[in-house]
């Protein structure tokens, strides 16, 4: 009886590449279709598989020392103990780096897939008990994976711009594509970078599916799901934007 009344308001049942493409032309369509089916498993695969070309192409085109050297230009305080500390500390502290650049292209991956595994739960727990919804915990988490698919697009997008030449003299591994703000305020506070990075064009189109994706699954209004949605992204943003600029900047 549900799938006959997601079916009577979202029209035919969706495939698994429908719900992909309807996500950038028709986003209503797929996170009506996830109240039938919660399968999260193709944006996941394609999400996964662009950001690990995407990271190794960086590598390869860029190279490890010239971008842990953009790491540590937006890090001065480390930066200046590199500078001031001995010879072997330094060369330590350099090779940590590099370690953490090669290991992006499965820690990464692998912290995606954690998030979306919590971020079902507090999108879920926020949506229904703040708010009534009644979405369930697996729906949540598909609307988590079809919500990030716009960083497809960026990843291609920045593979296209390295493999042209564009940036790679000034390629700053922790904002290395110019759609925010904060990627031309260098000199600038770091805190006030930060934030402004955050305000990223591909950042907003994936808040505005999660918006959507909320609102759909979880049957509430709109203002409702962006209260659910900014809620959780002033968190992130304080915790992950903005606290690590004080012990490294």
């Amino acid at each position: 009886m549900q799938d006959d009344l997601v079916v009577a308001e979202g029209g035919a049942p969706l495939s698994e590449v429908g719900r992909v493409v309807d996500t950038f032309i028709a986003p209503g369509k797929t996170f009506v279709d996830i109240r039938r089916s919660a399968s999260w498993w193709l944006p996941c695969v394609l999400l996964i598989l662009s950001t690990v070309v995407t990271i190794g192409y960086s590598v390869k085109r860029v190279g490890v020392d010239a971008m842990r050297d953009s790491m540590l230009q937006q890090m001065p305080k480390i930066q200046e103990m590199i500078d001031n500390g001995p010879p072997e500390q330094a060369a330590a502290m350099r090779k940590s780096f590099e370690g953490r650049i090669r290991s992006n292209i499965y820690t990464i991956p692998i912290g995606l897939i954690v998030a979306g595994f919590l971020v079902g739960i507090l999108y879920m727990a926020t949506a229904n008990f703040a708010f009534g919804g009644k979405a369930t915990y697996w729906q949540m988490v598909a609307v988590f994976w079809y919500s990030l698919l716009p960083l497809i697009v960026s990843s291609i997008l920045l593979s296209v711009l390295l493999a042209a030449g564009v940036g790679i003299d000034t390629y700053n591994a922790m904002n290395p594509l110019g759609t925010n703000p904060g990627y031309y305020m260098t000199g600038s506070s770091p805190m006030l970078v930060a934030l402004l990075t955050a305000f990223d064009l591909f950042s907003i189109w994936v808040f505005a599916l999660q918006v959507v994706g909320i609102s759909k699954v979880a049957r509430i209004g709109t203002g409702a799901a962006f209260g659910t949605a900014i809620i959780w992204w002033v968190i992130y943003t304080g915790v992950f934007k903005l606290l690590p600029t004080l012990f490294y900047s």
